[in-house]
């Protein structure tokens, strides 16, 4: 079942790549690229793949929620100093004791041989552990104070929402990519095409933040800038992402087809007689499939959703 719940991650990554992509197309009046091959899409609209890669590829935690990450390694920092202050006041029979189960346990190959943790055989050796984990904990929060990254808040007051910045940005970057100039900012009774766009990406990405404030705010930041700096960031986002073959990728995740043996393999190397016995359950609803020159395929997207609700079923029923 772990192969199913990566798969329906990459699945729901895809979906939420292929609506964004929706949003950005129209409202550069732009068509579906839904009903095109995969291929010219990737031909028609480079600006797309960049801005589908900055939306959904790049690490959004460690610098969104930098304060939260940098409170979290500090609470580990603290833990790490407890513990090896306790390894110190063990008795020299009971630090004895510890390091001789931890050799009977990597004789057996037991839970911490499982984990990596071969060498692993003494008290003195687990402090060396917890030191090295101390050290990189500091490496990484030098990292922090020395990035000087916008989202850490300097005094007081509310840090500002960075994300919904960056997200205005990209798709300004991503009009004026299609249309050679900058879109406007529309007034407080008529939201202009950018702002609607801008509130259909916060809904879509589950941003919670003023989208008027945050075109303006990159509007008028780009307004300072020459054409050419505009541009010239695009290009530098296009040598950068480009290379990449991300929404071929995207589309592919949403239509691959599987044979019957695939779809038996999933289920746990059934027979052919029991998935027959699927198909002609009308209790099961198992998804039907589709005919290839005589040859039977199922959309993957629909078998998997299909083991999910399954589940889902089955955690619900009582226990008898």
């Amino acid at each position: 079942m772990s192969w199913i719940g990566t798969r329906s991650r990459k699945i729901a990554k895809a979906r939420k790549a292929y609506a964004i992509s929706l949003i950005l197309r129209e409202y550069v009046n732009k068509p579906r690229l839904g009903t095109q091959s995969i291929h010219e899409g990737q031909e028609v609209d480079h600006a797309l793949d960049i801005t589908l890669r900055c939306f959904t590829e790049q690490p959004k935690f460690l610098y969104y929620e930098a304060e939260t990450a940098i409170s979290q390694i500090n609470a580990l920092k603290s833990t790490t100093e407890r513990f090896l202050k306790d390894l110190d006041n063990l008795h020299p029979e009971v630090q004895n004791a510890v390091s001789s189960t931890l050799q009977t346990f990597n004789s057996k190959k037991s839970l911490i041989s499982r984990y990596g943790a071969n060498n692993v055989n003494s008290v003195a050796q687990i402090k060396s552990v917890i030191t090295d984990l101390q050290k990189t904990l500091n490496k990484r929060l030098d990292i922090y104070e020395t990035q000087n990254l916008p989202t850490i808040r300097k005094g007081r007051g509310r840090p500002n929402n960075q994300q919904a910045y960056d997200v205005a940005e990209m798709v300004a970057i991503y009009f004026f990519h299609h249309k050679g100039r900058l879109p406007g900012t529309g007034t407080n009774a008529n939201l202009s095409p950018f702002q609607r766009c801008v509130i259909a990406m916060f809904k879509e990405l589950d941003i919670k933040a003023d989208s008027r404030r945050a075109c303006e705010r990159i509007l008028s930041k780009s307004r300072k800038k020459s054409n050419y700096a505009i541009y010239a960031s695009l290009e530098f986002c296009a040598n950068w992402l480009l290379t990449s073959q991300l929404f071929r990728s995207y589309r592919m995740a949403l239509e691959r087809n599987i044979t019957s043996k695939q779809i038996r393999d999933m289920l746990g190397s059934i027979s052919d007689m029991t998935l027959w016995r699927y198909l002609h359950d009308p209790y099961l609803n198992f998804p039907q499939p589709i005919y290839i020159k005589k040859r039977r395929y199922w959309q993957e997207t629909e078998v998997i959703s299909w083991l999910e609700s399954q589940k889902q079923s089955s955690s619900r029923q009582p226990a008898e």
